[in-house]
């Protein structure tokens, strides 16, 4: 994010473009009610078919085994669990594959990971594109399996992510300068699901829509938790539609919304 826009196609890439999901102010000085902004590239217009159009430049993303996409979280952050990491990782990937033909199955040991998350900090971070302010950052589209930054999502760890985004006694959050449990402040937590999906659609060649009410806007302040019409219709774009009814996606989707909040 925040690099000069290029065309990505079967030609050698040179140049690879990174979404992140940025706060106004770093974590540490005010965790309470910060608004994130997501430095990427925007489509410009706002009619669908013309985003469509523009959604061709970024690309599409494809499988290396030519059938499904596998994943592998690296290793784990000190506040929320593995498992619970898997969970909301697992839970981004069904909110796509129920619109889509698309699917995600976690890599095998040994197995190729077409994506990997990385829970990472400042000072580990070796493409140095983590500041202190940025919450989560993913790259676009890059066609060759064996470059190092293909599919890569980096997470920050000094920030305290949870499955539900709700709000923590600060005690939990930052325990240095809140010592006492049952401080009386709650602390702002982030939604890993929801901010990963974000990210990954990034990573299957979505810029950010211009409108608010979608998961692609550019301001977690005004993104949907959940895909839009106008997300879904880029998305099928790109991948093709899922041949399942409607009234099964909506039976799907109401045991997703119930299961990500747990």
């Amino acid at each position: 994010m925040g690099r000069p826009n290029s065309v990505f196609n079967e030609r050698e890439q040179t140049e690879f473009h990174v979404c992140k999901a940025v706060e106004d102010n770093p974590y540490m000085q005010s965790r309470k009610s910060n608004i994130i902004e997501f430095q990427s590239a925007q489509v410009e217009s706002t009619d669908l078919n013309e985003i469509i159009e523009e959604d061709k430049r970024y690309g599409t993303f494809q499988p290396k085994n030519g059938s499904y996409y596998t994943y592998r979280v690296l290793n784990e952050d000190e506040e929320i669990t593995n498992k619970q990491v898997l969970k909301s990782i697992a839970y981004s990937y069904r909110r796509i594959s129920l619109r889509t033909n698309l699917k995600f199955r976690r890599a095998r040991d040994g197995e190729y990971a077409d994506f990997r998350i990385e829970f990472r900090t400042v000072e580990t971070d070796p493409e140095k594109e983590l500041k202190s302010s940025t919450l989560m950052y993913h790259y676009y589209p890059i066609h060759s399996s064996t470059n190092r930054l293909r599919g890569l999502c980096v997470i920050n760890k000094n920030y305290y992510w949870t499955s539900t985004g709700g709000s923590l006694d600060m005690h939990y959050i930052d325990p240095e300068h809140y010592p006492t449990p049952n401080s009386g402040y709650g602390g702002k937590t982030y939604d890993l699901d929801q901010v990963y999906t974000h990210e990954v659609l990034h990573g299957l060649g979505l810029p950010h829509s211009k409108e608010s009410g979608n998961v692609m806007s550019p301001n977690y302040g005004i993104m949907a938790e959940w895909m839009s019409d106008e997300d879904i219709a880029r998305i099928q774009a790109k991948y093709g539609s899922r041949n399942i009814s409607e009234s099964r996606i909506k039976r799907w989707l109401k045991w997703l919304k119930i299961a990500s909040e747990r």
